[in-house]
């Protein structure tokens, strides 16, 4: 796919952005635009299926929250559709709420 495939020039595209990104389990999300130019306007959405954490594996640098997501297409040879995956919070933008 290349960058741009879904937009004509002059194209606006509006997003909606949650201060705070408060995600849990149940939610369902999407990607946000920036950075996620062509998964945004894909149609892919996901399930949250874990409370924001941080990575700790050895070595890791970065601090930025991430949730478990299964997705309802296929990201690539390695996540098919289905495949639990983690993402920045910060990246992601809410669908639905899950109501508890």
């Amino acid at each position: 796919m290349r960058s741009g495939a879904y937009f004509k020039p002059g194209t606006l595209v509006f997003c909606t952005f949650y201060l705070g990104k408060l995600m849990k389990p149940g939610d369902l999300v999407r990607y946000s635009a920036y950075p996620h130019c062509e998964l945004h306007v894909s149609g892919m959405v996901g399930l949250v299926v874990s409370v924001s954490y941080i990575l700790d594996d050895p070595g890791w640098v970065e601090t930025s929250p991430v949730v478990d997501v299964i997705w309802n297409m296929d990201r690539g040879i390695n996540y098919p559709a289905g495949t639990v995956s983690w993402d920045y919070v910060d990246e992601l933008e809410m669908v639905d709420a899950h109501e508890v």
